[in-house]
């Protein structure tokens, strides 16, 4: 028998709208022996797989990790639930619009990837499943102000959650292989082929299934281990896209690429679709289950009824503080690998060249929540759904670009009787903002010296927050880095030495003292903190320490991403929120209203348009220290 131990907490009915999906399992594995016995039962790899002894793994009880939300207050429950509780549906579903159930797995884009060298221990295989929603540290935001947060509207959930349990089970056992079952058996067992008969019976068990944000998933133990299938909540006829498999190719084969080529702790891919022509009837990815509980099981205490203590974050105990200390100099570590790779542009990583030869290619993400609700039912599966971010070369064209697509937006929305004035004021502020370091090319670049001194782009992980990053709850040491939705080349600036996105939350729109955890200060020490093991981490790893530069004032650089480019914002965007901000850490303006000091830009204020250029590189510039 073996022992399985993770505490996670659940928040109320009302409040579930903030939550990511389960995050793990918690309970006790048993093993015993089973043997095949109904004909109609799932089978492993092939229709010739010879046949083994099966270990059942039998959990007694799953726990809920939701993704925490804003408010201090929200956390509430800490509960769990029998198995027995959780349906796992087996049988068809009337009226089911997906595709019939198919026998073979055969489609132009189906991959996977058998893993050879996967020697989990059950005693430590956790799962977790990645959502593209806020995390922990992002600002909660009022209904009201959500227009730039990409909505999902675009969501088909009916009969994606009405796909059968059945089609999960021989799906999964289509990809597990003869080689992937036999090296997980106990080594007792003959794997001597001739021994078998022509079929296996693998006696599956769904241990869960959620509905996160963007995806859905199914949880499913075997004697192989532990599994989660997600599927797109957008898999569905009238809503499936030609870009949004594009990006689930990206996705899965970039998960594969960067834990061959940089050693990143990412889930094991299994295998992955991007059609619906396969046996599950909608795309998926499976991944392998991976081992340590989310961070924020190790990031707070917990009070006298076994919740979060978020009332006194700021005041974590010795052994808290510990755990938080080593989790984030692990995390440097651990992301640092990613600055081993290198690309001569922005973009998704495209392989139509191969597994080992990525390309960067442009990024499509759902258009913002005030464009797709003017798109009727049918649009919401074409290409008006879709915001296309070009691939660059050089940075400065990545962030005029986005300063270009940005601005109109402003213009239409102020109604203003100044709207022209203060419209071409803001531009002025941002193109100065804009002209300098980092977003400008580094000093080895000229625009126009770009073939001989061509930039280098780099991975960001597009939500680096506390649910999906996996640690040892005994140590705090990462594990695995989940969530690896919409992953792509940026700017230096932008790419892995940023912070994660838990330290970034005083920079986000509508940060609140009284609703977020964090106070702006201890967020600065974290800060401090993750900077310093990520100069650490670069020199270790032999890369430029120069880049590292770039981790402090991180929060400032993604703050303007998102405000410039909000189809791509998590936590809002918001560019006069940015600029005001920004302004703020100007020293001789402080005293100055907002409007005043950026329409006499507009106007042609040449001696204060020199001071604050000079000290908006000051606040800009990349350095060892914070602002």
């Amino acid at each position: 028998m073996y022992d399985m131990i993770f505490l996670s907490t659940a928040v109320t009915d009302a409040l579930r709208q903030f939550m990511n999906p389960v995050a793990a399992i918690w309970g006790k594995w048993e093993g015993s022996k089973a043997t095949p016995s109904t004909p109609d039962a799932t089978h492993c790899c092939r229709d010739d797989s010879p046949p083994n002894h099966i270990v059942r793994m039998t959990t007694t009880t799953i726990g809920f990790a939701p993704r925490l939300p804003n408010d201090r207050f929200n956390i509430k429950h800490v509960w769990t639930c029998d198995l027995d509780d959780i349906e796992c549906r087996d049988e068809e579903v009337d009226g089911n619009p997906m595709e019939e159930e198919a026998t073979s797995f055969d489609s132009e884009h189906d991959s996977s990837s058998v893993s050879s060298d996967d020697d989990s221990d059950p005693s430590t295989v956790l799962t977790e499943v990645d959502e593209n929603d806020e995390g922990d540290g992002a600002p909660a935001k009022e209904e009201e102000d959500d227009d730039d947060e990409p909505a999902n509207l675009r969501a088909d959930w009916e009969p994606i959650l009405a796909l059968p349990q059945k089609r999960f089970n021989e799906l999964l056992a289509s990809h597990l292989t003869l080689d992937h079952c036999a090296q997980h058996l106990d080594n007792s067992q003959s794997q001597d082929t001739q021994d078998y008969p022509a079929d296996v019976d693998l006696d599956f068990e769904c241990v869960g299934e959620f509905k996160g944000g963007f995806n859905h998933v199914r949880l499913i133990s075997t004697s192989t281990g532990t599994y989660a299938i997600k599927v797109p909540c957008t898999g569905t006829p009238s809503r499936w896209h030609e870009f949004d498999a594009y990006m689930l190719r990206s996705e899965a084969q970039t998960m594969q690429y960067i834990r061959t080529h940089a050693s990143m702790p990412a889930p094991e891919v299994i295998a992955w679709s991007d059609t619906l022509d396969n046996p599950l009837g909608a795309p998926y990815i499976i991944m392998k289950a991976v081992a340590g509980v989310p961070a924020m099981d190790i990031w707070y205490d917990r009070d006298e009824n076994g919740e979060y203590d978020l009332e006194n974050a700021d005041k974590p105990s010795t052994e808290c503080m510990a755990k938080r200390e080593t989790m984030l100099r692990s995390l440097a570590d651990t992301m640092a690998r990613l600055g081993r790779l290198r690309f001569e542009r922005t973009g998704v990583l495209d392989f139509e060249q191969g597994p080992d030869e990525p390309e960067p290619a442009p990024v499509y993400t759902w258009a913002t929540k005030d464009v797709l609700e003017g798109l009727t039912e049918e649009e919401l599966g074409t290409d008006k759904a879709f915001v296309c971010q070009p691939s660059f070369s050089v940075s400065h064209k990545f962030w005029r670009a986005a300063l270009d697509d940005v601005l109109p937006r402003i213009q239409r929305e102020d109604e203003n009787e100044d709207d022209h004035t203060r419209e071409k004021s803001l531009r002025v502020f941002m193109e100065m903002l804009l002209a300098c370091e980092p977003f400008t090319p580094s000093s080895t670049t000229t625009t126009s010296d770009e073939n001989k001194h061509p930039e280098s782009f780099i991975l960001r992980h597009d939500d680096l927050n506390l649910q999906n990053i996996f640690v040892d709850p005994s140590t705090g040491h990462v594990t695995s880095i989940l969530d690896w939705d919409d992953v792509r080349a940026v700017p230096v600036c932008l790419g892995y030495t940023s912070l994660p996105d838990f330290l970034k939350a005083d920079w986000c729109p509508n940060f609140s003292s009284y609703r977020d955890i964090h106070m702006p200060w201890e967020l600065e020490r974290y800060r401090a903190i993750y900077s310093d093991a990520m100069r650490e981490a670069t020199r270790a790893e032999g890369l430029d320490v120069d880049e590292a530069k770039c981790t402090p004032k991180s929060a400032i650089y993604d703050a303007v991403m998102c405000a410039l480019m909000p189809a791509m914002a998590h936590h809002g965007a918001d560019v006069l929120g940015v600029a005001r901000k920004l302004l703020r850490e100007i020293r001789g303006t402080r005293g100055m209203e907002f409007w005043d000091a950026v329409e006499h830009l507009g106007e042609g204020w040449d001696q204060g348009r020199e001071y604050m250029q000079n000290e908006m590189r000051r606040v800009l510039r990349p350095a060892d220290g914070g602002l």
